[in-house]
């Protein structure tokens, strides 16, 4: 069987990414939701991070020895904030983790772990190691769950796992620069290679799969090295420039060249699914889509990262702190929501 599929694969690759179908022009609607609450002086703007499109959480923290936190959230979109009793609020560090609608995790560093499976309403004390185990409700983004009971092919046995509904389940990793990709069809007991269709560009450093909200297009993004790797550790460890992208069709691998922007390598580029054969990508010039070329679309918010929540919700963060990005729609016609929760 692997051998079946494997030949299939190789010879189903073709050169290039196959042009979509000119898409209506796309627009895009904003809404302002601006929130303040009580906090008082001292604190820096919130940290806001949000499980679905209606529920969300945002932490402020006043800097010092020790630092001070306070907790809110909103249950419809950052219409309305409500505050949710801290369970540790004087710690040396503070972080906040969600990881749905209703469960959260903090840590108040270096004395301990909390976790909430009601929204804040009570908290489960844990003990915290620098060198210890996390919670089990810490997000998990590795997926590796998900693999239990099948054979992980060597240099995968720390790649994310994702499920495309179609497919079956994807691996992605990185062998002598190069992006490498693995699958294991339904009813499989083990991942098979793929092959991955080359791309002239740069060493790639780190390389993910990615699926759409609508889970109909699968994507392959490939980060690439900076162009130099002198200087700093934390410069040198900084993927750079435009992704190398490919996308799942016909049962392999499409180089799909990035077109109609220019490649800084002194950005960081940020990639999103959203569906309709489209990515989001942020780039210098502002955020745009991505088809089979880069357009810009009239009042989309130029963001510097972005990504997909749990109910299929497409958010993003820019330069503003204390402001979030939430956005609904397919492809590049959304509706997007500027979210912000400041104090007085």
């Amino acid at each position: 069987m692997r051998q079946l599929i494997a030949g299939a694969l190789i010879a189903a690759l073709v050169a290039g990414c196959t042009p979509k179908a000119d898409p209506p022009q796309a627009t895009a609607t904003l809404t302002e939701r601006s929130v303040t609450v009580v906090v008082p002086e001292g604190f820096d703007a919130p940290f806001l991070e949000f499980a679905t499109k209606t529920h969300g959480y945002g932490m402020f923290v006043k800097q010092g020895s020790p630092a001070l936190a306070r907790l809110f959230r909103t249950t419809d979109g950052g219409q309305s904030w409500h505050e949710v009793a801290h369970p540790r609020t004087v710690a040396d560090n503070h972080q906040l983790y969600v990881a749905g609608p209703d469960t959260v995790v903090l840590l108040a560093e270096p004395h301990s772990w909390h976790v909430t499976h009601d929204g804040g309403k009570t908290w489960t004390e844990k003990p915290y190691s620098p060198t210890g185990p996390m919670p089990d409700e810490y997000p998990d983004y590795t997926n590796h769950e998900l693999r239990k009971g099948k054979t992980v092919l060597p240099g995968f046995e720390e790649s994310q796992v994702v499920e495309d509904g179609q497919h079956g389940l994807w691996q992605a990793s990185v062998r002598d620069g190069k992006a490498v990709t693995a699958v294991s069809v339904p009813g499989s007991t083990s991942f098979s290679l793929v092959p991955v269709e080359l791309q002239p560009g740069r060493n790639v450093m780190l390389a993910r799969i990615a699926v759409s909200p609508d889970g109909l297009d699968v994507w392959l993004i490939a980060e690439q090295e900076p162009p130099s790797l002198s200087g700093p550790r934390s410069v040198r460890m900084k993927a750079s420039g435009l992704p190398l992208l490919w996308r799942w069709e016909n049962g392999a691998w499409k180089a799909c060249p990035v077109t109609g922007v220019k490649d800084d390598p002194q950005h960081s580029y940020s990639v999103t699914p959203v569906g309709a054969g489209t990515l989001m990508l942020t780039a210098p010039i502002g955020t745009g889509y991505f088809t089979d070329r880069f357009t810009l679309v009239p009042g989309t918010p130029k963001l510097s990262w972005s990504g997909r929540l749990a109910d299929g919700t497409i958010w993003g963060s820019g330069q503003d702190a204390g402001v979030v990005y939430l956005s609904t729609g397919s492809g590049s016609q959304r509706d997007w929501i500027r979210v912000q929760l400041s104090r007085s």
